[in-house]
């Protein structure tokens, strides 16, 4: 009995001190525990994590290449002529190397090294002169530095929205005197084309095969009217008629082929434009062995052109 008892005095005291002790460690050390002594919660943990803005890692942006067009390298150029209000500049990019465009393209926009100019040449005419750089990329014409036209070429033909300005007299502004007045000029749209490689987006187009790869009319439209350049293929892709219409007319030149010959037939000349009423004329054609029987409009008499031939006069001395 003294037994039991003295061991329960003992438990008590040590229980005590043993309390103590940690109650002391706890207050000096400053240890809190986060739920006070208990190692468990009534409540199920949020697993939701929120993402650290700290450590987030920002996105590199990618560089833009510069001069590179529709995945095609080019370089910058431009060319001046005139002086001050009638000063015309045209600034463009050419391909860093010529490639050929398609098939259906006869006549591609260049610039001309050896004369400093942007020309318009047939495609055949490209392999022939190194002289000529292909345009390709972005492209303004300034005149007196008003901008005048801009659009882009795709492989030497326009390509995407084409706009044409003229500037006008729009109002008068004081000057900083106050007793006089500046003339403003302001910008007026006055054409705007969209094309797709050479070709009017609104343009109707038809084909020979069912796959419609091969073509055949090249109708143009703008604003439901058939205005703009005309094609007309053979089979085999070979150019036979070009020309222009403007209104539902024929206007400006147009040229026909020969067929399997890719060589002019004939050249007429349309009214300038659908305002104007004129007959047409043909100003220069070809019979089938290339010989010239029309020029500027006039008939050439070939009869007399033989006899005029100082190698045929030569061979006929020697007879």
């Amino acid at each position: 009995m003294k037994f039991r008892i003295y061991y329960i005095l003992f438990f008590i005291v040590t229980t005590f001190f043993t309390g103590a002790v940690f109650a002391q460690e706890t207050k000096e050390n400053k240890i809190v525990l986060p739920y006070g002594n208990s190692l468990t919660r009534d409540t199920i943990p949020d697993l939701t994590f929120q993402p650290d803005s700290t450590l987030k890692q920002k996105q590199k942006k990618k560089k833009q290449k510069r001069n590179i067009f529709y995945k095609k390298k080019a370089r910058k150029g431009y060319t001046r002529e005139g002086l001050e209000a009638k000063q015309v500049v045209e600034l463009f990019y050419v391909l860093k190397r010529n490639e050929a465009p398609t098939d259906y393209i006869d006549e591609i926009y260049v610039w001309d090294r050896a004369e400093a100019k942007v020309v318009k040449v047939r495609k055949e005419d490209l392999a022939k002169l190194t002289n000529y750089r292909i345009l390709h990329g972005p492209y303004t014409k300034y005149v007196g530095g008003r901008m005048t036209e801009t659009g882009i070429f795709y492989v030497g033909t326009k390509h995407g929205r084409w706009e044409k300005y003229k500037w006008e007299k729009k109002w008068w502004e004081p000057k900083p005197d106050k007793y006089s007045k500046a003339e403003v000029l302001q910008p007026i749209l006055i054409g705007k084309t969209k094309y797709y490689k050479g070709f009017q987006k609104e343009a109707k187009i038809t084909y020979y095969d069912f796959e419609r790869t091969k073509v055949k009319e090249v109708i143009p439209y703008e604003f439901g009217e058939m205005t703009g350049d005309y094609f007309y293929f053979l089979e085999n892709g070979q150019l036979l008629i070009r020309g222009h219409y403007g209104d539902g007319k024929k206007i400006g030149y147009w040229i026909e082929y020969f067929e399997n010959k890719n060589k002019r037939k004939r050249e007429t000349q349309y009214p300038k434009d659908q305002w104007t009423h004129s007959e047409p004329v043909i100003m220069r054609e070809w019979n089938d062995k290339g010989v010239m029987t029309i020029m500027n409009g006039q008939k050439i008499d070939l009869s007399k052109k033989v006899e005029n031939d100082p190698i045929k006069k030569a061979l006929r001395r020697k007879r």
